[in-house]
């Protein structure tokens, strides 16, 4: 089983090391540009303290601590997801940093920067160049735009950067020159990561699929490889679902039945989901949906295209794989989450998949218009590529200044909430009855008394995590919690 790609594809590789080495470094720096200022937003937005679902992780940590964690506290359903590898990831950190909160927001802008990285490369086998250094600093701003806050500075998160690594890390095995059973074997491995860390996962699985149809041309290779990824897929949707709880109480309060009885809700959903990358400060459902029916529609556009193009080449179908994720993952979403209003589709973190749609719509533009396009029969007139790739930068600037605006006042708000909750919660037993149950199950976790139930309020307190490290807790022990 191997894919080796047209004679074409290597008419970029005589310009000699002298011509990589002087382009790669304008580009490097283009990417590190907005990866580094994505740290400096952390760094300053992020704050140590265990908020919400990040309750999750204290029993995790709790038993690696104490060496009593079992595979069920592993997989374990929360919500609609199984988060073996998470928890895996945060069992380890989190017990050699009594679970820094911050420790884990680093973990997942790592995954994220890495993530960016192949997805460079990806563009560059699926365009036979890189991006020049403003296309670059462009798609960087979008990839790490600060709209994106709750998976920024929640550490609950990782479990999407993980899934995001895993489907560029998939993404990258099944776009090497040769696609090798070796190269195969990696890309469902990496597969099986995703499936048991969110949900969201289990769509690396179709996308793994049109890949491996795009790549290989040979009927028996072909049937082979879709056979044994569709085998392997089929055992994991099978493990995953085994024992599933589809009630709503076990999948976060959404109610998958009614999504399914209200059709039309759900693509209205779906559409004030995409639209959101282009944030407002008080949203409008109308705008949003307008906005999001327009990005589909160009996004299904570009899937159209490039299944015309199918026989022409067989380097990594990327943009048609992106969106086929990001409309996956919003469907998912949507089913999911609809019956709790269609306001909870402008939650910040369901921005991080549809930026993925701007950054597809780009690369499949900027490989059009190239002057060194791999497949010339595709590429646009000059004039035209040159004002279509000019839209695209200028619509790219206006998501950028958007969501920064958008973003910076989201973030701010963010930390002054956890700010809040960690002041709460590390002067817990200095606030008097009411005020204290109030303000923990309105700051720090929706019920005190199921925590104290559980015992994971009495671990945290033990083990000192989060806030309640000595050294996070200093800087709170003084203060008055002040009521919001």
């Amino acid at each position: 089983m191997s894919a080796t790609p047209p004679a074409e594809h290597s008419a970029d590789h005589g310009n000699g090391n002298r011509s990589r080495s002087t382009t790669w470094i304008p580009i490097a720096i283009a990417a590190a540009v907005p990866a580094g200022l994505y740290l400096v937003f952390i760094a300053h937005f992020g704050r140590n303290g265990i908020y919400w679902d990040d309750w999750t992780f204290v029993p995790i940590v709790d038993g690696v601590i104490h060496h009593h964690l079992s595979f069920t506290e592993l997989w374990q359903q929360h919500n609609e997801n199984r988060m073996l590898f998470p928890l895996l990831l945060v069992g380890v950190v989190g017990s050699l940093t009594h679970l820094d909160t911050m420790v884990i927001m680093w973990v997942s802008a790592g995954l994220f920067i890495v993530s960016f990285a192949l997805l460079l490369d990806a563009h560059r086998a699926y365009s036979n160049h890189w991006m020049t250094p403003l296309q670059t600093l462009f798609v960087g701003c979008v990839w790490f735009s600060i709209v994106d806050t709750e998976n920024a500075l929640w550490a609950f998160q990782v479990a999407w950067y993980l899934v995001l690594f895993c489907l560029m890390f998939m993404l990258f095995a099944l776009g090497r020159r040769r696609l090798t059973p070796r190269w195969f074997c990696l890309a469902a491995l990496i597969a099986l990561v995703a499936s048991f860390s969110s949900l969201q996962g289990l769509m690396l699985w179709p996308v793994g699929l049109l890949c491996i149809v795009w790549r290989l041309r040979d009927m028996r290779s072909r049937s082979m490889a879709c056979g044994t990824w569709i085998l392997v897929s089929l055992a994991a949707f099978a493990a995953y679902f085994h024992d599933f709880s589809f009630s709503s109480s076990a999948i976060g309060g959404g109610s998958s039945s009614y999504a399914l009885h209200h059709p039309v809700q759900v693509g209205q959903y779906a559409l004030a989901l995409v639209g959101n990358v282009f944030p407002t400060m008080n949203p409008d459902v109308g705008l949003h949906e307008l906005i999001g029916l327009a990005l589909i529609v160009c996004s299904l556009s570009v899937v159209v295209a490039s299944i015309r193009s199918y026989g022409r080449t067989r380097t990594l179908p990327l943009p048609a794989a992106l969106i086929v994720f990001a409309l996956l993952f919003d469907l998912s979403i949507a089913l999911g989450r609809m019956s709790l209003g269609i306001v909870h589709a402008f939650s910040p973190r369901y921005t991080m998949v549809n930026l993925l749609i701007l950054v597809a719509l780009s690369a499949f533009v900027f490989a059009r218009a190239s002057l060194r396009p791999v497949h010339r029969r595709r590429r646009l007139p000059t004039a035209l590529g040159s004002a279509a790739v000019a839209g695209v930068v200028c619509l790219l600037a206006v998501q950028i200044v958007d969501a920064t605006d958008v973003g910076l006042h989201a973030a701010s708000t963010w930390r002054q909430r956890i700010t809040t909750g960690d002041t709460i919660f590390v002067n817990l037993d200095r606030i008097p009855e009411p005020a204290r149950t109030n303000l923990f199950d309105g700051f720090v976790f929706p019920s005190l008394a199921a925590l104290t139930d559980a015992g994971w309020l009495q671990m945290v307190q033990q083990d000192h995590l989060g806030e309640l490290d000595p050294s996070t807790a200093a800087g709170y022990v003084s203060a008055h919690p002040s009521l919001p």
